[in-house]
């Protein structure tokens, strides 16, 4: 079956069982896979990333400081239950195939500002994540 052995992952997180089905069809393709996945570093859905057999890395937790932690907050907005600061965005990229070179710095609490986020300066409540990659290989090669 799809996906069985993702178990409740899969549900949280569909995109890993469809990219794992498409390398088993034998595509050895650099994957790219980023955005909103709306867990934090501590939830199954990164633990599975981190540990699948897509062989990922997270490009923010290897330009951390350590080379080891996600970064505080992708996401710092004020809600009427109080004010929530969490990392639920990230970018996974195959470390076979790709290195990172460099990242867009996080904003600082003081450029977001007391409102927090979204703001006129910054109107989304998400903040932007960005990195340029290089192949370790010649792409032809990757194939």
């Amino acid at each position: 079956m799809r996906g069985e052995a993702l178990g409740p992952v899969k549900a949280k997180c569909p995109i890993i069982g469809e990219v794992q089905e498409i390398l088993k069809l034998g595509a050895k393709i650099p994957l790219i896979v980023c955005g909103d996945f709306n867990a934090e570093p501590t939830e199954e859905v990164d633990k599975h990333f981190a540990s699948s057999s897509l062989n990922l890395n997270s490009a923010y937790k290897l330009l951390s400081p350590d080379g080891q932690s996600e970064p505080p907050y992708t996401t710092w907005k004020i809600r009427t239950s109080g004010e929530c600061r969490h990392t639920l965005d990230y970018i996974w990229y195959s470390r076979h195939a790709l290195s990172v070179t460099s990242a867009l710095d996080l904003l600082t609490e003081e450029q977001i500002g007391p409102n927090r986020l979204p703001s006129f300066h910054y109107p989304s409540d998400h903040l932007s994540l960005v990195c340029d990659f290089s192949f370790n290989e010649e792409p032809d090669e990757l194939l």
